[in-house]
């Protein structure tokens, strides 16, 4: 594959995903100090759909840019693999027991994607396969997390087996993973052509063209 990078209108990109505010305001502040940007965005050449940077893409907004660094590709034949970041609630091994049950009937009622969800302990560990909304699978969990005082966290696929092992050894302690077992290509090219997006971090594109390095001076991106 030929690499192809180019300024992009900031206007003229789609977003797929929302963005997490933290994020943004730390990238903000990191960018304006050095005064860089170090990695391109990756763009669909077809639909203008952002398939990773978003949360540089609001940062540049937020600096003035009229312009983003960007990698172009074809969606389909370039980003071959989409892996999905899991969702994790951990805490007291007896409230998630609980909750569990609770978890995969509230899921059910919104069939859309298969979603495999997880309850590990020291005890062992059972799977089921559900099917619900991506969106409203997330908004649940959070809900749920918030209501009853438990940990949540969304962590990258490559980083799941230690983070939940870390939170397994306490023989009072569980965790309930909630991961979409598949995102295709048309998920996030329909939620494009729907004008929705989805929450942040629900996607994760899975090419090296994420580890191109191409800094890029703040000003040069800037209006005129």
């Amino acid at each position: 594959m030929r690499i192809k990078k180019y300024l992009v209108r900031i206007g003229d990109l789609v977003n797929h995903e929302g963005v997490e505010y933290s994020r943004v305001k730390h990238l903000t502040r990191s960018v304006r100090e050095l005064g860089v940007l170090f990695k391109p965005v990756i763009v669909d050449s077809k639909t203008k759909a952002v398939i990773d940077g978003h949360h540089r893409v609001a940062t540049l907004k937020l600096l003035g840019a009229e312009y983003v660094p960007a990698i172009i590709v074809d969606y389909r034949s370039d980003v071959r693999r989409i892996d999905a970041f899991t969702h994790v609630l951990y805490g007291d091994r007896n409230l998630i027991n609980r909750l569990v049950r609770s978890a995969v009937n509230e899921l059910e009622c919104s069939g859309y994607l298969p979603l495999r969800v997880s309850l590990k302990s020291r005890c062992g560990e059972e799977s089921v396969t559900v099917r619900s909304d991506l969106t409203h699978a997330i908004t649940y969990i959070k809900y749920i997390a918030s209501e009853f005082s438990l940990k949540y966290l969304r962590i990258p696929p490559m980083r799941v087996p230690d983070r939940v092992r870390l939170h397994t050894e306490s023989s009072g302690q569980a965790v309930l993973i909630i991961k979409p077992e598949v995102i295709t290509h048309e998920v996030v090219i329909n939620t494009v052509r729907k004008g929705t997006r989805l929450p942040p971090r629900t996607t994760y594109h899975v090419t090296n063209l994420k580890n191109i390095i191409a800094p890029v001076r703040l000003k040069y991106l800037l209006k005129p």
